[in-house]
């Protein structure tokens, strides 16, 4: 995947949840995607400043985001709403 490395971090300090993140070489954030365990589960993509990385890289932060953070949701998350869709739906 060239110079980049994926990481589970989890963040219980200023928010409660887990991303899947997506690092340069040297450490350094670039992309994420967050679990807000306080907000039922709700999903975000976040970039650390201006970056540009491979379209590749972005998918498979993707995909390894759906794995670890959508489909191993504890219960009573929202993970059984289509990925991204953090909107609650009426029910009739």
């Amino acid at each position: 995947m060239g110079p980049y490395r994926f990481q589970i971090a989890s963040d219980v300090s200023t928010r409660d949840g887990i991303a899947v993140e997506l690092v340069d070489a040297s450490g350094e954030r670039l992309l994420e995607v967050f679990r807000d365990d306080g907000h039922d589960g709700a999903l975000t993509f976040n970039s650390f400043g201006t970056v540009s990385v491979s379209f590749d890289a972005a998918a498979k932060l993707v995909e390894l985001a759906r794995q670890k953070l959508v489909d191993a949701a504890p219960p009573g998350l929202s993970s059984s709403a289509p990925f991204g869709d953090t909107e609650k739906k009426d029910k009739k």
